[in-house]
């Protein structure tokens, strides 16, 4: 009996060393998980500021793809407009040569 006694508390103290074995394990092990996750969440932060950059680069560049579509758009009715006075001026040249046949 008192052999089972003493057999009993060894084998608790075997198992608190263990569990104190464990719980410096655990901790170590979680203080380093939280250094990576802190890690990860500036990683994130800097990858969600890159693709806001991107997003607003994007953004712009279809701006200026607009803006160059109506550039464009604008100077083929100039130039449509330059033909006309040309035009115009051909015609008002030449009814004033027909005025001097008069």
């Amino acid at each position: 009996m008192l052999l089972e006694e003493l057999q009993n508390i060894g084998n608790r103290m075997e198992a608190s060393l263990q569990d104190k074995h464990d719980k410096s394990r655990y901790h170590d092990e979680a203080k380093k998980i939280h250094t990576e996750l802190k890690a990860l969440r500036m990683e994130k932060d800097e990858i969600e500021a890159d693709i806001e950059e991107m997003q607003l680069l994007v953004k712009k560049d279809y701006q200026v793809e607009i803006l160059h579509q109506k550039k464009m758009k604008l100077t083929r009715e100039v130039n449509k407009l330059h033909k006309d006075k040309a035009e115009l001026l051909d015609i008002d040249e030449n009814l004033m040569d027909l005025e001097e046949l008069w």
